[in-house]
């Protein structure tokens, strides 16, 4: 499975930081929204971590979102190229997942 490391997969990963090393409890935001499914549009339940306010710790640097991202393209868990005029990343799901909790690990035992 590929995961797309865009602006929605800050979010996601502020959730992985707050599960790994501790920050605020999972917020939950639901909602409803009309999506087209097999050619029909239908109402569905949507369910995401609520990030809108999401907690920072003290130290951690302001890119460490680039760092992760830099880890797993040197890892050769993803590639870097571009969609229209936009810089794009494109990551396998699990390895992704492995590097960026083994970078918010150790970087709590540094800090």
């Amino acid at each position: 499975m590929l995961g797309v490391l865009l602006g929605f997969a800050s979010r996601r990963l502020f959730w992985l930081w707050a599960v790994v090393v501790g920050g605020s409890a999972k917020r939950v935001r639901r909602f409803r929204r009309k999506l087209l499914i097999a050619g029909e549009p239908r109402w569905v339940d949507v369910e995401e971590f609520e990030s809108s306010d999401p907690v920072v710790v003290d130290g951690m640097p302001a890119d460490h979102f680039s760092q992760i991202a830099a880890a797993a393209l040197k890892a050769g868990a993803g590639r870097y190229g571009s969609v229209g005029a936009a810089d794009a990343y494109l990551f396998e799901s699990q390895p992704l997942h492995r590097i960026a909790v083994d970078w918010l690990e150790q970087w709590q035992l540094d800090h």
